[in-house]
């Protein structure tokens, strides 16, 4: 018997972009924003509210929460191992002077 794939919101993809474009546009913590121009739906806006990944006062001002941003640095990290990029701490060396040194 074949297993049902769950069910996504139609809307993650949405919200999921507007945190990404929060983050890469206004990438301070709890720094509050005019929803007024911004790419995004008000049903996006309501999810990523609802998740945790940013504020919402009123309706018109959202601020990216530490949440959000620790969300969109593990999706970014996740693009990259999927590409075949190497991710590697800030202070190692890279790949190719560490085959060198080790002979």
């Amino acid at each position: 018997m074949r297993r049902k794939t769950p069910q996504r919101d139609p809307h993650e993809h949405k919200a999921v972009a507007f945190v990404r474009y929060l983050t890469r546009v206004h990438g301070r913590l709890h720094q509050w924003r005019r929803l007024s121009g911004m790419p995004t739906t008000a049903e996006a806006v309501h999810l990523a509210v609802q998740r945790g990944w940013v504020e919402c006062v009123g309706g018109h001002g959202v601020a990216l929460t530490d949440i959000g941003r620790q969300m969109v640095h593990h999706w970014e990290r996740a693009k990259q191992v999927k590409r075949g990029l190497r991710v590697a701490d800030k202070r190692a060396r890279p790949y190719w002077d560490t085959a060198i040194a080790t002979g």
